[in-house]
């Protein structure tokens, strides 16, 4: 029996390679009750941004359905995860005036609105917007303000954007397959909610969402966003280096890709050196980590956060499937490396491939209040 205060939301992880889209029932106190999902092939996406918004909508549409006939109810409004290299984002500062004394929320609401208030180029829409920092009267580390005295509340802002014109494509495929868009959130913030802790988010940690064709990046410390970025490469180039290298069809590459040690040689039984397979993937894998860690330094180096991540990485998505990609990047970047995947309490759901829907579910949990702190309301 659903709880009295309880209410349904939608989660849809638009992917490039896979449209997974989850209905759970959300509890007055944040208890999540997953009431079904689903997963289908995507078409009309690359790298997170539609290019053909017939066989978009057609994809959208089938897994809606899908999902509809699995909870046995219809659906319109869904939050949506978003990918792409045209995912942006910056840090603002805004400041208000207590004239109380005592901070309420309608004070915390004028500072948060005093950091929206900076002018975004006519191309870019803000679509995200999280708390970095609060400070009262230059007291810095307020987690929050509300209740506290003071004469001053500063605060600092971490605003995502998009390109306007993929978003307003995205919301468009949505509506002609008959949705409402309620909210857009990265998928690379929404798989950090699901699969970080508490404590990882304070000491320092970067999380990095591998799909298939992008990998999201988000440095962590104070418990606060510092730093986002989006590369365009993700599991599918691996795969193809993969599929080239060993003279494989796509197909058995990727499992390849993904196989345990022990089931490896099992995919080289027939035909040619056994061994030298083996050893020319171990190449092939090996190569395309180092490429990406290489180019990940070069990002963080160029944002000023190489060393932010003290209390190590945490991979997620379903490239970070990929069998010794933790080893390598623990012995490139020298730190600590994790799998992570959604901690709600549906085992059966908790895999790395539903990390951005469980975080969208776990993001709507929050107290309607909070979300002042950590939502923009769907641009108009």
């Amino acid at each position: 029996m659903a709880e009295q205060n309880s209410r349904i939301v939608i989660a849809l992880d638009l992917g490039s390679s896979e449209l997974r889209c989850c209905a759970a029932e959300i509890g007055d106190k944040g208890v999540v009750k997953i009431l079904g999902s689903v997963r289908e092939q995507s078409r009309g996406f690359k790298r997170g941004v539609i290019v053909n918004l017939t066989e978009a909508v057609s994809s959208i549409k089938s897994v809606m359905h899908n999902l509809e006939l699995s909870v046995g109810t219809a659906v319109a409004d869904v939050h949506i995860g978003i990918s792409g290299t045209h995912i942006g984002g910056f840090s603002s500062h805004g400041v208000t005036a207590i004239s109380n004394r005592e901070i309420s929320w309608d004070d915390v609401a004028r500072a948060i609105d005093s950091a929206k208030g900076v002018t975004t180029p006519l191309d870019r829409r803000i679509i995200h917007v999280v708390q970095q920092e609060m400070i009262i009267d230059d007291h810095d580390g307020i987690v929050n303000p509300v209740g506290l005295i003071g004469s001053r509340l500063d605060a600092i802002i971490y605003s995502f954007t998009s390109a306007r014109f993929v978003l307003e494509n995205v919301e468009r495929a949505c509506l002609m397959a008959g949705l409402s868009v309620v909210r857009v959130v990265p998928n690379h913030l929404a798989s950090g909610c699901s699969v970080l802790t508490d404590e990882e988010k304070e000491l320092g940690v970067m999380i990095m969402d591998m799909g298939a064709e992008t990998t999201g990046l988000i440095c962590y410390q104070g418990n606060s966003i510092w730093n986002a970025d989006i590369l365009p490469c993700g599991g599918n180039d691996l795969t193809q280096e993969i599929a080239v290298g060993l003279c494989v069809a796509l197909n058995d590459a990727e499992k390849i890709k993904k196989a345990k040690p022990c089931d490896i040689q099992s995919h080289f039984s027939e035909g040619g050196d056994c061994a030298a397979k083996i050893e020319r993937l171990r190449c092939i894998v090996k190569q395309e980590i180092e490429k990406l860690y290489e180019t990940i330094q070069v990002r963080l180096d160029r944002a000023g956060f190489t060393g932010l991540a003290r209390r190590g990485i945490v991979l997620t998505g379903g490239a970070a499937q990929t069998q010794g990609l933790a080893g390598e990047m623990s012995r490139l970047f020298k730190l600590p490396v994790r799998i992570g995947a959604p901690f709600l309490k549906d085992d059966s759901f908790n895999c790395l491939e539903n990390a951005v829907c469980a975080g969208i579910l776990l993001s709507s949990c929050t107290n309607d209040q909070l979300n002042i702190l950590t939502h923009v309301d769907h641009p108009e």
